[in-house]
């Protein structure tokens, strides 16, 4: 019994490790004073500027990225499938370690109109052909609409890898029609990340972070408490957006992410 509860933790804090082997990428986590019910919440979904003015106005950072990824259809000739497909700032595929079968990230991905995408999803689309070279397309809402060249392959995403960082398809080549998505200042849709410097710890940033948290209120929330917190990847996974003491309405699913910390 005590080496399954053994295996058992070790598995839940093994999530998106891989992603980040040296421990420096956090999530950006937004405590918003005020929610419908008229409670604090966390939120993980920003303004869009925001990671603008913590890149520019916080010490300690070697990185600040943000990222856009829903379940969308990609379509080639008359077949479509449904996948986790993933817009990306460049510092995103620098900092994160997916790993490749055909190609490299860090070069493929830089080549304008290039995508990769993983090897089942190659598979489940393209059947026996070769994805490489072959042209897909995404329509989705919100102005995320275009054409893509698949240059590059992905290992499949192990098990211990979160939703929406299980990424089918990626690219960093956004359609000037997402231009609206990726900049409006008032359109939170993308998640923001940091890369920390070696040798710095959250805390060191949390002093400025909050400075700047409270320029990203509403006007009729002005003056009440909020915060700008620091996310690491295994707690993705155990805690989401119940993360930092305020419980997020998740219903069953928050009850479950309980279970599993209180088994820990």
């Amino acid at each position: 019994c005590a080496l399954q509860i053994a295996s058992y933790v070790r598995h839940e804090y093994a999530f998106n490790t891989h992603l980040d082997r040296d421990g420096r990428v956090y999530r950006l986590v937004h405590l918003r004073p005020r929610g419908p019910d008229g409670d604090p919440y966390w939120t993980v979904f920003h303004n869009t500027t925001l990671i603008s003015q913590v890149r520019r106005e916080v010490p300690g950072l070697e990185s600040a990225f943000k990222m856009f990824a829903r379940a969308m259809w990609v379509q080639h000739g008359d077949q479509s499938r449904q996948g986790m497909t993933c817009f990306a700032d460049t510092a995103f595929i620098d900092h994160l370690s997916y790993a490749a079968v055909e190609g490299d990230p860090r070069e493929i991905l830089r080549r304008p109109g290039s995508a990769m995408v993983t090897v089942s999803f190659a598979r489940s689309l393209f059947g026996n052909a070769d994805p490489i070279g072959q042209t897909v397309s995404v329509d989705y809402k919100w102005g995320v609409k275009g054409e893509w060249v698949i240059q590059g392959l992905l290992q499949d995403n192990p098990e211990t890898t979160s939703k929406q960082l299980a990424v089918d398809f990626i690219t960093i080549s956004r359609p000037s029609s997402m231009d609206e998505l990726w900049t409006e200042p008032w359109f939170p849709t993308t998640w923001s990340w940091v890369v920390l410097q070696g040798g710095v710890k959250p805390e060191d940033l949390y002093p400025t972070l909050d400075v700047i948290a409270e320029g990203y209120v509403d006007e009729g929330e002005k003056g009440l408490p909020t915060q700008l917190r620091l996310q690491p990847f295994n707690q993705i996974y155990l805690r989401s957006e119940t993360d930092y003491g305020v419980r997020a309405r998740q219903g069953i699913y928050g009850d479950i992410n309980d279970l599993r910390l209180f088994v820990s």
